[in-house]
């Protein structure tokens, strides 16, 4: 747990100093094979953020013979010692693609692909498991990271009303099942993770793309939505979209299957 005041002592400065010093460690050290493992910019500067959140609360003032003003430095470089100890235990070097057949791509307006994959509580996500429902499938980079956090948290607290309109939630990434538990239970998520580590769905929906990076080409996960029906009809998609407003927009299409359905 972060001590009181160590926190507030932390100046903008620090923040983005610690991000510079998170890209850099990130470069040199994992050599962009970071996305690999679905991570990217925008989440790697909130991972720079935690890291020196926590190194904070690990400090004495007495180890800073200056005070808060002397901090600043000795705080970052352990952010950077902790990103750096992140890449190594996380970095499993480029993912070999699990590439699903042309022929198994979902289309608009028509039936899913025969699939199976599991997910957390024990259920298994098939094309047929959920007729009668309808099912939004979101897709995200990786657990624990700011982005995808947000995204989770927002269909959570709408969770309910997607129930009230006959819809199932499922998130999608490549995070293995530990993984998806423990964010699960972190965030008190009321619906279930899909644990696609071998990437068969990602690929199936087509949401794994080329980025460029700092001049280099890398694969990562493009945040993306789908809706079926309650017949198994694949009748909406949303990719590469932004967490801000997306829920809504979902849960408008949710209940409008549902009042043609009726």
């Amino acid at each position: 747990m972060v001590k009181k005041g160590y926190v507030s002592a932390l100046r903008p400065e620090h923040l983005r100093i610690a991000e510079w010093v998170a890209l850099s460690v990130w470069r040199t050290w994992n050599r962009g094979r970071m996305l690999a493992v679905g991570v990217d910019r925008e989440e790697l500067s909130g991972l720079a953020r935690l890291a020196l959140v926590e190194s904070a609360s690990a400090w004495r003032p007495e180890r800073s013979p200056n005070g808060w003003e002397g901090f600043g430095p000795y705080l970052v470089r352990d952010a950077g010692a902790r990103v750096k100890s992140f890449t190594a235990s996380t970095n499993r070097g480029p993912r070999e693609p699990n590439l699903a057949a042309p022929h198994m791509t979902p289309a608009l307006n028509k039936p899913l692909p025969e699939i199976e994959a599991q997910a957390t509580g024990g259920v298994k996500f098939t094309a047929n498991a959920f007729l009668g429902k309808s099912v939004v499938l979101y897709f995200y980079p990786k657990d624990n990271t700011p982005g995808c956090t947000t995204e989770a948290m927002q269909f959570r607290d709408r969770h309910k009303d997607f129930v009230k309109a006959g819809a199932v939630v499922l998130g999608v990434s490549r995070d293995n099942m530990a993984s998806h538990e423990k964010f699960k239970q972190a965030l008190e998520l009321p619906f279930e993770l899909i644990a696609d580590t071998e990437e068969k769905l990602c690929h199936m929906f087509g949401v794994v793309k080329n980025k460029i990076m700092y001049g280099k080409k890398v694969k990562g996960i493009e945040r993306s939505t789908f809706l079926i029906s309650p017949t198994g009809i694949l009748v909406g998609e949303w990719r590469g979209i932004k967490v801000a407003g997306h829920v809504d927009e979902v849960l408008k299409a949710v209940k409008a299957l549902k009042k043609e359905a009726a």
